[in-house]
């Protein structure tokens, strides 16, 4: 979740990316991105969601950490889906990550 520090001191998140219930805690943690000057990125679990003036609040709880991120409309949400090779070129937007296989014995 890439995301910015306003002049108050709050948390707006700039992308929200929603892993797989298979991949709990990937890279669970907060650190400096390069997608905005100044930018941090957390990988957390949402454990509220709540109505804000500009938008929703997100609870949101990573390595014995906690953090309030507002969500404005228009934010940009990406979710990631299991597929097969089938999927790609179906979509007008569509990026594909993985990991090779090793060759079976």
């Amino acid at each position: 979740m890439p995301r910015l520090r306003s002049k108050a001191g709050n948390l707006h998140a700039l992308e929200i990316h929603i892993f797989l219930e298979a991949m709990p805690g990937v890279g669970e943690g907060q650190r400096p991105t390069d997608l905005v000057p100044n930018g941090l990125m957390t990988n957390a679990t949402v454990h509220g969601i709540t109505a804000a003036p500009q938008g929703q609040m997100l609870r949101v709880t990573y390595k014995g950490s906690e953090a309030k991120v507002v969500v404005r409309p228009g934010t940009l949400i990406v979710a990631y889906v299991p597929a097969d090779r089938a999927c790609l070129g179906r979509v007008p937007r569509s990026s594909a990550s993985g990991r090779r296989r090793p060759p079976a014995a």
